[in-house]
């Protein structure tokens, strides 16, 4: 690296990039942090927009085939105000019309001209930039356009941090709205502390009455479950995904039966954790096709140990966040 492009680096450390700004009476940002607005500046013709989009929703949760963001929407110039959602990206050519006229006022004039002698991306996070509870990620180059490569390797990494930053906010959101008798009747049963969701409800099981199954939704377009089933002397702790595939197939056959006949089985399985405790994947149904996603942890109480699975069905619909936040219930990462 030339000593030219060293210098930017050694400026962001010795000053703060931004000027000082209120954000005191501030609206609030809108939508959920698996929504994201883009403003891409017009000035930079590096990639197509369908290129950069292509780059955003490959990133996905770690078990759940379906892109992270489940909206993501582009604008080339600012016409009224800014975009109001959870997190915004801006992808701006310092000195191009869109950013003198929008954008250059936020930040420091000494910083601006370390920006114009880098022939790097410069990337920025700044919280409620805008709008209470916004986090605005920045990509900023100057006319020196940079190495394409360089430029998506920056835009990768700097959504690779927005994706962990959502999920860790949706870890941190308070578990509110949760059915207390319900839960502390299964605590009082099982010995595990969870808190059941407002909305489901305890459905009478046939045959089984050491299981539970808690549903949500049935027969809408987003139904959604909570099983908890004892591992016995039969079903043992598994040792990999393709024994806890498995398992699971013949645990869940004898909880959710379809009156069509169909049955539900499990062609996929991540172990999340490195104790084999945690797993994540899809599920799908045959002969009727449906499919969904689901997500299981093993959990050991002074009654045995169990095995805990929030699912669901959602077809044509985003299911990410609904299950981190049905994880965040269940006490999945206590």
């Amino acid at each position: 690296m030339s000593l030219s492009n060293k210098i930017p680096l050694i400026l962001l450390l010795l000053f703060f990039p931004f000027l000082t700004n209120c954000t005191e009476n501030r609206p609030d940002s809108i939508g959920s942090v698996t929504e994201l607005d883009v403003i891409l500046d017009s000035s930079i013709n590096l990639f197509t927009v369908d290129q950069i989009e292509s780059s955003i929703v490959k990133f996905r949760v770690q078990g759940f085939n379906e892109p992270f963001f489940e909206r993501v929407s582009f604008q080339g110039t600012v016409q009224g105000k800014i975009p109001r959602s959870k997190n915004l990206l801006l992808i701006l050519e310092s000195g191009s019309p869109l950013f003198n006229s929008t954008f250059a006022e936020l930040f420091d004039p000494q910083f601006l001209k370390s920006v114009a002698s880098s022939d790097n991306p410069i990337t920025l996070v700044k919280n409620d930039l805008f709008y209470q509870g916004q986090k605005v990620y920045i990509i900023l180059i100057s006319g020196n356009k940079p190495d394409p490569k360089k430029y998506l390797n920056t835009l990768s990494q700097l959504v690779d941090k927005m994706v962990q930053s959502s999920i860790r906010s949706i870890r941190q959101e308070q578990v509110e709205n949760y059915n207390e008798e319900l839960s502390q009747t299964l605590f009082d049963s099982l010995g595990i502390s969870i808190r059941i969701p407002v909305g489901f409800e305890l459905t009478p099981m046939k045959n089984n009455n050491s299981s539970f199954l808690i549903r949500r939704g049935v027969g809408t377009k987003t139904e959604e479950w909570i099983t908890i089933s004892p591992l016995t002397d039969s079903l043992e702790s598994p040792k990999n995904e393709i024994e806890f595939r498995q398992q699971r197939t013949n645990m869940l056959s004898q909880l959710i039966q379809f009156t069509d006949g169909s049955t539900m089985e499990t062609p996929s399985a991540v172990m999340i954790d490195t104790d084999g405790l945690r797993f994540r994947g899809e599920w799908i149904t045959k002969p009727y096709p449906m499919s969904g996603f689901y997500s299981g942890k093993l959990v050991e109480s002074r009654k045995g140990l169990f095995y805990i699975e929030a699912g669901i069905y959602s077809p044509g619909r985003s299911k990410t966040l609904n299950l981190l936040r049905l994880e965040n219930f269940l006490n999945y990462d206590r």
